[in-house]
């Protein structure tokens, strides 16, 4: 049983994480194209300079979409 334990969070517990985390940016990457082409803005994701998909969606979602986001 111990050696299941152990080989469940080497093996599986951190790239279930890594996926999911993968899913949500995928999922918010896919929404704010589709807001782009709902509202037909001058400019999509792809047309930001950022360092990542995930600050592309931020910046994305702050200046076209009017939504504040806090960050702690």
């Amino acid at each position: 049983m111990w050696k299941i334990e152990s080989n469940y969070k080497l093996f599986f517990r951190q790239p279930q994480i890594i996926h999911l985390h993968s899913f949500d940016e995928n999922k918010l990457r896919n929404g704010c194209d589709t807001f782009a082409e709902l509202k037909n803005t001058p400019y999509k994701i792809i047309n930001l300079n950022s360092s990542s998909d995930m600050d592309k969606t931020k910046k994305y979602i702050v200046e076209s979409m009017m939504i504040d986001i806090k960050q702690p």
